[in-house]
């Protein structure tokens, strides 16, 4: 559906930006199924408010993630 998109096409080529290739790595039922849990975790939250948690979560996560290269790195010659 995406990869089809006639309004995505023209913009991504115009930002020169490999959205679409993005867009397919995602596991979509993983994702549902991470939505669903954080509903359940948190009923009285907005879909806005959700999906702020939910870009929370992956900025800590890839700021742990290069914290933990660096150090390695450091460590490593």
């Amino acid at each position: 559906m995406v990869n089809n998109s006639q309004l995505l096409l023209p913009l991504t080529k115009a930002l020169k930006i490999e959205l679409l290739e993005i867009v397919d790595r995602i596991d979509i039922v993983k994702a549902e199924t991470e939505i669903q849990r954080l509903q359940q975790k948190y009923p009285n939250e907005s879909p806005s408010e959700i999906s702020h948690r939910v870009i929370l979560e992956a900025l800590y996560l890839n700021f742990s993630v290069r914290k933990i290269i660096n150090l390695i790195n450091a460590i490593l010659p």
